[in-house]
């Protein structure tokens, strides 16, 4: 069998099916009209948005073609090619550098941090539904548990950009 029953693999496995089933959630919902412009991203152009969406927590003016393309280890030409299209989407804006004008900037456009306020009700909704069988301890536990997993893996992130 390819499948280890061990702890890990349950782990991962878990962790796979829980995220997808979020997702899938929140695509049935797009299709119905909600959330529309998360509906339209590819799993692609999603990981273009959320790599700004993160950069932006330490670059709030926005990150730069050159630092969106090394974090996504891409070329500049196939990031700007993705930037391209997720600006026609109205997902990310592009505007002049501050400090070098030979920049440009990228952020998250304010229609999309509008429609984030929706997802992150919708998300925070689901989860509450699903933790309901847990005890406040033990969601707490998960809390933290997840925490230190995030901060493990942005650290290993870190080490190898």
């Amino acid at each position: 069998m390819w499948r280890s029953k061990n702890k890990y693999h349950l782990l991962w496995q878990r962790g796979f099916f829980l995220m997808d089933y979020l997702r899938e959630t929140l695509a049935e919902e797009a299709g119905c009209g909600f959330l529309k412009m998360f509906g339209d991203l590819t799993y692609r152009q999603s990981k273009v948005f959320r790599a700004v969406l993160y950069m932006m927590d330490e670059h709030q003016d926005g990150v730069t073609l050159k630092m969106l393309s090394k974090k996504l280890r891409t070329s500049a030409a196939a990031t700007s090619e993705m930037v391209d299209v997720l600006e026609a989407k109205g997902v990310l804006e592009r505007f002049p550098c501050k400090v070098d004008r030979r920049a440009v900037n990228i952020k998250v456009s304010a229609r999309m941090f509008g429609e984030l306020v929706k997802v992150d009700e919708f998300y925070g909704e689901r989860v509450r539904r699903l933790t309901a069988v847990l005890s406040e301890a033990e969601v707490d536990q998960m809390v933290s548990c997840f925490e230190k997993l995030y901060r493990e893996a942005q650290e290993v992130q870190f080490c190898r950009d």
